[in-house]
């Protein structure tokens, strides 16, 4: 029986992503939530699209991630956001204390 790449390619990540969740369970950040935090760090100024862009998802989710990170303290919202379209990160290394 052979297995195909693409098969072992999600398998791969799916295990990933659960061993990537379960250390970063202690954090209460998720893989999604550690990438946008991440990306933030290396380059804060980044447009809320261009920000999705970059980690492969729609505005949307990117919207709601930096909501739950706002409201978990895990990230601190910068009233100017909505005017600039910017995603808000005012702290040099993830996760800011608000």
């Amino acid at each position: 029986m052979r297995t195909h790449v693409p098969y072992l390619l999600a398998v791969a990540s799916t295990v990933v992503t659960r061993r990537v969740d379960e250390r970063l369970y202690g954090h209460d950040l998720t893989v999604r939530q550690y990438g946008l935090l991440a990306q933030l760090s290396a380059e804060p100024e980044l447009a809320m699209a261009e920000l999705a862009r970059q980690l492969g998802i729609a505005r949307q989710p990117v919207h709601q991630l930096v909501n739950e990170l706002v409201a978990g303290g895990g990230m601190c919202a910068d009233v100017q956001a909505p005017t600039t379209g910017h995603a808000g990160w005012r702290s040099p290394t993830p996760p800011a204390i608000c």
